[in-house]
């Protein structure tokens, strides 16, 4: 088996090579594509806010949400109204829905008017952050990392960190 994944599927191939010695151990897992992977949530923010690809920070946030479920009520909290009815909305959306490619500015939508880039520091937000980022385990496979050095979505200094 090899793991394969780009962008977004590039986070989840480098986690999957991380943990796949503690998590599935039985498979026989030969190696791992990384491709572009957004490793570090706290550095790929700045780059969506404000874009019409901003609609990638409501599907993390949302992602969080339901993955975290006791943390939840938390992670809502840090949204005013009109954030809270974006988070929702972007529940039921496709990244080709039309919605999903309207400029997002989350300091329109956080509670206290700062942008979710400074919202990462919030105890809520700071523990799951840092659970969800890769590069601290060192895989038991080669792995093969690439990334575009003007990649303008999932900067390059994801990459390099990772």
């Amino acid at each position: 088996m090899v793991l394969f994944g780009y962008s977004e599927g590039g986070f989840a191939s480098a986690s999957a090579a991380e943990l796949a010695a503690t998590y599935a151990p039985e498979l026989n897992i030969q190696g791992a594509y990384v491709g572009a992977p957004p490793a570090d949530p706290t550095l790929n923010i700045d780059t969506l806010d404000n874009t019409g690809l901003g609609s990638a920070v409501l599907f993390a946030v949302d992602g969080m949400i339901n993955a975290y479920p006791d943390r939840a009520a938390g992670i809502r909290d840090l949204f005013d109204s009109d954030g809270i009815a974006a988070l929702d909305a972007a529940q039921n959306w496709c990244t080709t829905d039309p919605a999903a490619s309207e400029i997002v500015r989350t300091t329109e939508l956080t509670r206290d008017g700062r942008p979710l880039t400074e919202q990462l520091s919030n105890p809520v937000l700071a523990e799951i952050t840092a659970a969800n980022t890769v590069g601290r385990i060192a895989p038991a496979m080669p792995v093969y990392l690439s990334h575009a050095v003007e990649d303008d979505t999932v900067p390059i200094e994801q990459s390099r960190t990772l």
